[in-house]
């Protein structure tokens, strides 16, 4: 039903993007049966993009089967997904200080109040073609 791709060279689509494949008939009528307030339109599933910073991860894709297709879940299913989402929001973070150093330190010293010492080596150059890329 639905891909996420996720490919660090594309070049004529974004690089991180969902691929939706769904023949009408089969995906209407799973949404009509588990969630009767969708009454089978596509157009009501909220497809999730990884929140307002990060890209999406496997998490988000299993609480949107749960929470818009009603698919069975354990009780405390909701725990385990957010703690997946968190560690794999701290990786992205991580990578995404490795591509701005810079202003990584601007908002820890400035903005936090956090002291710091650049390397001895210097500092590691921003990746611009890493925070261009589409």
């Amino acid at each position: 039903m639905l891909r996420l791709d996720f490919d660090r060279n594309m070049h004529t689509a974004p690089g991180s993007h969902w691929n939706v494949h769904a023949e009408r008939g089969a995906i209407t009528s799973l949404l009509a049966r588990n969630n009767p307030d969708h009454r089978g339109e596509l157009s009501k599933l909220h497809l999730p993009v990884g929140g307002a910073r990060m890209r999406p991860c496997l998490e988000d894709l299993l609480q949107l089967l749960v929470e818009e297709f009603r698919f069975d879940a354990m009780p405390d299913y909701r725990q385990a997904i957010e703690q997946g989402r968190v560690r794999w929001r701290r990786r992205q973070l991580a990578a995404m200080v490795r591509d701005d150093p810079e202003e990584a330190v601007r908002v820890l010293h400035n903005e936090l109040g956090y002291g710091l010492t650049p390397p001895a080596s210097g500092c590691r150059p921003v990746r611009f073609d890493r925070l261009r890329r589409w």
